[in-house]
């Protein structure tokens, strides 16, 4: 006894550390995912802006598609990421981001290049207004040539003459900004274009590598098609040794779905299922707990699924009052479980039930509902050849 307690203490204690690094593999490609999926939505924001489509959003939805198909599709019921699929996502949601990053570059190439040209034609608009102020210049310079005109006239036109020269070096100022502007904008263009050429270069690589493993993937096709019409009477052998050892597997897992502590036995596996989860005792007798129906269900669709499972239940009892936990009281309770495995449509010859009292107990004499427990013994027949 004492040795299968350390056994699984030990099991759990294996599964306990195991599970922060599955979750890791999850998150990281969850990580990878949403960082993705944030890029392409600001590129998506970024075309709307400027109302200009973006081929690479539609290359960028897709890799994102297969990486999130990936990860949803490897996910065990308990949420664990399988290992060996952690790179497939990771390889998909990098294509998405360059795919994106690409698009965006080229937006914002468009963006640099449109303002770019609205400085291009600002700038000869500015040197129109300039000629016009040196015209008034010229205007003026004529007009202070001319004799005898009044002096309230002469300061009037000298203070427009000041006004018009101020007003000149206002617009050379701003045609000086929007030239250094404008040499900004080709130094952030060209920049632009370096970055889009290594994405393109990086994107390249990218694709020639995906076509190097699909054919590699061909040729292991071809491979296994040329072992399959060589098989024989050897591989016939094989591929029934791993049916049963899948079957076996997914019997084991159906198992481990329900949650409850299994205990090796030489004929089958066994559920210790804590009494109070499927009997409810009362002075007035024993009655089904709430949630005995979901289990009892969730039993029966294991028998069904896996043809010749046999079930043999015992229930056990501990402590107080003695008519509900000897031998005659937890019989009465096993044969009201297994009544209700024959309504969920167990059939009669594979479900047996009894009471075992106070006898075996799991635990030390005294602990009380710690040795209230149904035990079902799930014998599975091998299947027929």
């Amino acid at each position: 006894m004492k040795r299968f307690l350390f056994s699984l203490l030990f099991s759990i204690l294996c599964a306990a550390l195991a599970l922060p690094a599955l979750a890791d593999e999850r998150e990281q490609g969850q990580f990878a995912i949403q960082k993705a999926r944030t890029i392409i939505e600001k590129t998506t924001a970024r075309s709307d802006e400027l109302k200009v489509p973006a081929g690479e959003l539609q290359k960028a939805r897709a890799f994102l598609g297969n990486a999130q198909a990936a990860l949803d599709g490897n996910l065990s019921w308990r949420g664990k990421l399988k290992p060996e699929v952690l790179p497939d996502i990771l390889y998909w949601a990098e294509m998405a981001e360059i795919a994106a990053s690409t698009g965006m570059a080229r937006l914002d190439k468009i963006s640099h290049e449109r303002e770019n040209l609205r400085l291009e034609k600002a700038i000869p608009e500015t040197e129109a207004k300039i000629k016009v102020f040196e015209d008034k210049n010229e205007e003026i310079r004529r007009l202070r040539e001319q004799v005898g005109k009044p002096q309230g006239e002469m300061k009037s036109l000298s203070g427009e003459l000041s006004a018009l020269k101020k007003a000149k070096t206002g617009l050379e100022k701003d045609v000086a900004q929007l030239k250094t502007e404008r040499a900004n904008l080709n130094g952030q263009v060209e920049a632009l274009n370096a970055v889009a050429a290594g994405l393109r270069k990086d994107l390249a690589e990218k694709i020639r590598s995906t076509e190097e493993l699909s054919a590699e993937n061909r040729r292991l096709k071809d491979d296994f098609k040329a072992l399959e019409n060589r098989k024989g009477a050897d591989i016939v052998q094989m591929e029934g040794q791993v049916r049963s050892l899948t079957r076996t597997a997914e019997f084991q897992k159906s198992l481990d779905r329900l949650g409850y502590l299994l205990r090796p036995s030489e004929k089958g596996p066994v559920v210790v299922i804590p009494r109070n989860d499927l009997i409810r005792a009362t002075s007035r007798g024993s009655s089904l707990a709430p949630q005995a129906e979901r289990q009892i269900q969730r039993l029966a669709e294991i028998v069904k699924t896996h043809p010749g499972t046999r079930l043999s239940m015992t229930v056990h009892g501990s402590g107080k009052p003695t008519r509900t936990e000897n031998r005659k009281g937890t019989d009465a309770m096993a044969q009201l479980l297994r009544k209700a495995f024959l309504n969920a449509g167990i059939s009669d010859s594979a479900v047996e039930a009894s009471g075992a009292g106070t006898e075996a107990p799991l635990f030390p004499k005294g602990s009380g509902d710690e040795n209230r427990r149904v035990e079902i013994q799930v014998i599975t027949l091998p299947p027929a050849k």
